[in-house]
């Protein structure tokens, strides 16, 4: 993962999930376009997932993820998830932690797409071989949605 692409992490040794780890980039952004296919206007869903991290080094700028989404993809349109921008400590190892969030939706009609966005920043960190040490690596897992309240109306 020296290009800074996020992979399917082939399951070793963590196991199959999405994983980012922004070695020698910027960052890493992981979008997710989601459709409405519940044939119902919704104004509330909730997202949920694993979330695990490791090897986090201390020259890492900030830990985790930071998660966004947007009814339109449009530019002043994305709001912050804070449920999935936690901050995470370096550790050696840190295990999978379930995450979910309530998003509140003015209205996501049906066909319409809903946009979720993780990005993970940089350190300048360096690489096992070069002696510096690793990135924080980050995975998401078991992910989905549940549409919690629909509108009423036409």
């Amino acid at each position: 993962m020296a290009d800074g692409r996020a992979a399917w992490n082939d399951g070793r040794p963590h196991g199959r999930k999405l994983q980012t780890r922004p070695t020698l980039v910027a960052g890493t952004a992981l979008l997710a376009r989601l459709k409405n296919d519940t044939g119902a206007r919704v104004t509330e869903i909730e997202l949920f997932y694993d979330h695990g991290s490791w090897m986090a080094q201390e020259n890492e700028q900030v830990f985790g993820h930071r998660a966004f989404f947007s009814l339109t993809g449009a530019p002043g349109s994305w709001r912050l998830i804070p449920a999935f921008s936690s901050h995470f400590a370096p550790a050696p190892s840190v295990g999978e932690t379930p995450l979910s969030a309530r998003l509140e939706l003015e209205d996501w009609e049906p066909g319409r797409p809903l946009f979720v966005l993780w990005a993970d920043a940089n350190g300048p960190g360096g690489t096992e071989t070069e002696g510096t040490g690793r990135e924080g690596a980050c995975t998401i897992d078991n992910f989905g949605v549940r549409p919690l309240r629909q509108a009423s109306g036409p």
